[in-house]
């Protein structure tokens, strides 16, 4: 019950459009269609801002960068049918993210009832492995309800995407004018969660402190939610309990050339706090092989996961507990509490060797003269030139995006500060350029850095143009060499050296060409001088213009970096 008094007669999208705005909602990240229409014409009278893009999962990836660097929801909207199984697999990579996302997608008229309509499609069914939940609505005056709803079941527990489906003829009905309640905003995700009640403090918490204690060699190991762009209590954390904290957000778990060689640690740990960190294929299922000595405490909001965790033989489980991670953090930092307890020992030594472990970085690898650059060089560059953006004494501030592939793991190794939007879990690639889009809008005031591959630079060229329509301050860098290297890697490791096949570009193809002709910036270079040269440029051109610009960048095509202790 929205306790809503009377006022005059209004379709039904908008009072759609009004209920998004009541929840801090300004932007849309759509793909029009027919059946979406009413949403559209409802912006112009309720003013909300359209990116309108060039494929429905472009506005997915949008949505999932905006809701991680903003700390909320993020809104997609596309249409029924084809442009709802377009958004699919980007919104496979928000699930897997942690990301909430609310895709609203039209739908066939209600009218048509079990008829063969246009565009019908079982959306429900087809969605409900990507999302926390799926609503039709099928009710003009529940339309408001769905929609509040849905902003709940996003950002509560494991945050993740919703789905609505709206279908055309619901949104063209009229409904009653409406005003909200107070404030439906939800809590911000990327806050210090002060507002997020600690709850009773259990047995289990107890318990947990103590083994904390008692524990020479701990590591408490975070989820994609808890990365450090999303999260500020990572640090605190670690401070007040003198234990190595290590967000995990990589398809390559352990071996994240961001985490520099912090694999190697994983064998000394004699307790390892999994703080809604699923066990899974990243940390290598959590096997005895990679951690010999660790006992395990597992704490997440979903009990199916714990329960999972119970049936995984190979690991040492202590204790699992069905708590939201962040009031768990909340309750260990609460000072208030057991303040007589000494709750975090001395392990300088051991913390030191950690965040050694993990800061380590790749060698530089430097390319002879006339030969491509090392896509070190390269990567090494970006952060060496924004670090001398971000000290010297003007405003501007970055936030990285970085793709998969190979050029990908060699842009985190090296780009590793917050904030930050990388492929996510999900091991997805080419979603950088529309991160880009996301990342920006979140973030009005910092110049985006982007780096990907030539082969992930194809999957959404065309918003390139979406970039220079929505004035995204965005420095694009396109490693070029002129294969799909990661598959062009497992091909020559597992197969032979003269066994590639289908893996390999013209050498010709100029991604800066392209660029150029949709209206940014762009360069094309194949020496070090040279794009630390087109990178001021990029950056000036940036902050001046509010232009963005494309550098290809001619590499070889060395595998994704390795560490060991």
């Amino acid at each position: 019950d929205l306790n809503m008094s009377e006022k005059t007669k209004q379709r039904a999208a908008v009072s759609m459009v009004k209920a998004m705005q009541h929840t801090g909602v300004d932007t849309l990240f759509s793909l029009s269609g027919n059946q979406i229409m009413p949403i559209y014409d409802a912006c112009i009278d309720d003013p909300m801002r359209i990116i309108h893009t060039r494929h429905e999962s472009a506005a997915v990836y949008m949505a999932d960068a905006y809701a991680q660097l903003a700390g909320t929801i993020g809104v997609a909207l596309v249409t029924a049918a084809p442009g709802f199984a377009n958004a699919l697999g980007a919104l496979y990579s928000a699930q897997m993210a942690e990301s909430p996302v609310i895709l609203l997608c039209g739908d066939s008229p209600m009218a048509a009832g079990h008829n063969q309509a246009f565009q019908k499609f079982p959306q429900s069914e087809a969605v409900s492995p990507f999302v926390k939940s799926s609503i039709r609505v099928e009710n003009a005056d529940e339309l408001c309800d769905a929609w509040f709803h849905s902003v709940d079941i996003a950002t509560s527990g494991v945050a993740g995407p919703v789905h609505i489906a709206l279908p055309a003829d619901v949104l063209n009905m009229e409904v009653v004018s409406v005003d909200f309640p107070d404030s439906r905003l939800p809590q911000s995700l990327n806050s210090d969660n002060s507002q997020v009640s600690t709850g009773p403090i259990s047995n289990e918490l107890s318990q947990h402190r103590k083994q904390i204690e008692r524990a020479e060699s701990p590591i408490i190991i975070t989820g994609p939610s808890l990365n450090a762009t999303r999260s500020n209590l990572l640090d605190r954390l670690q401070r007040e309990l003198r234990v190595p904290v290590i967000p995990m957000e990589s398809p390559r778990g352990l071996n994240d050339p961001s985490l520099g060689a912090f694999k190697s640690m994983c064998t000394d740990s004699d307790l390892v706090i999994l703080l809604g960190k699923l066990p899974d294929f990243t940390l290598a299922f959590a096997n005895t092989g990679v951690f010999p000595k660790a006992e395990f405490i597992f704490i997440h909001s979903v009990e199916s996961h714990l329960q999972h965790a119970l049936e995984n033989r190979a690991m040492n489980i202590s204790n699992t507990l069905a708590l939201d991670p962040r009031v768990w953090i909340n309750s260990m930092l609460d000072s208030n509490i057991d303040d007589h307890e000494c709750i975090s020992p001395e392990r300088t030594s051991w913390i030191n060797k950690v965040n050694l472990a993990v800061a380590r970085k790749p060698d530089i690898v430097h390319a002879a003269i006339g030969e491509p650059l090392h896509p070190s060089e390269i990567a090494n560059a970006v952060s060496e030139k924004i670090n001398q953006v971000e000290t010297n004494k003007t405003d501007t501030r970055v936030v990285t995006v970085c793709d998969g592939g190979e050029f990908g793991q060699w842009a985190q190794a090296y780009l590793r500060k917050s904030p930050r939007v990388i492929n996510g879990t999900s091991g997805a690639i080419g979603g950088s350029i529309p991160y880009s889009v996301g990342a920006s809008v979140a973030r009005p005031k910092d110049v985006v850095v982007t780096l990907l591959g030539d082969g992930t630079a194809g999957f959404y060229m065309g918003e390139l143009e979406t970039l220079v329509r929505e004035q995204i301050p965005a420095v694009i860098v396109v490693g070029n060499n002129a294969c799909w290297n990661a598959e062009y890697q497992i091909q020559q490791r597992d197969y032979g050296e003269n066994r590639t096949i289908g893996c390999e570009f013209p050498a010709t193809v100029r991604y800066d060409k392209v660029a150029e002709a949709l209206g940014l910036g762009s360069a094309n270079v194949s020496t070090l001088a040279d794009f630390n040269e087109s990178l001021e440029a990029a950056f000036k051109m940036a902050v001046a213009e509010r232009r963005g610009t494309l550098i290809n960048v001619i590499m070889t095509r060395d595998a994704a970096p390795t560490m060991s202790a």
